[in-house]
């Protein structure tokens, strides 16, 4: 019987932990949803929904990495300078450590450019939010 109820509650605690993780990888796709459809519909708002206060974004322009804050990120889109295209989007992978941090891999492209997002997320107060962007596109 003691067997029996040991069994029991492992099996609870693995269905627990793993319910945990999956609402995580939820949030964690919400965030990232967001994110894209921001810069796509080019409305900046929605993008700094998605950043941490201090956030960083780095991208790649012409073999050159170069740096802008978040929210200059979210208004060169509002702006129309950037963003505005339908694409596909693909989160590839969601790696979550302890609930509290995550790295994504995005992939997005439409046909004439291809982007690479990695994305580092923290939690807080549980609240999923993008602390580093990182942005890597090609032309076709």
């Amino acid at each position: 019987m003691m067997k029996k109820i040991m069994m029991m509650l492992a099996c609870s605690l693995i269905t627990m932990t793993s319910m945990a993780k999956t609402g995580d990888k939820g949030d964690i796709e919400k965030v990232i949803t967001t994110l894209m459809k921001g810069v796509d519909h080019q409305k900046g708002d929605e993008i700094l929904k998605t950043f941490r206060e201090n956030a960083t974004v780095q991208a790649t322009n012409q073999g050159k990495i170069i740096s802008v804050d978040y929210k200059q990120f979210a208004a060169m889109h509002a702006s129309k300078k950037f963003g505005g295209r339908d694409r596909s989007v693909e989160i590839v992978s969601v790696d979550i450590t302890d609930g509290i941090m995550a790295t994504a891999k995005v992939v997005a492209q439409d046909d004439k450019v291809h982007y690479v997002y990695y994305l580092n997320l923290s939690n807080t107060d549980g609240k999923w939010l993008i602390q580093s962007f990182l942005q890597h596109s090609k032309l076709k």
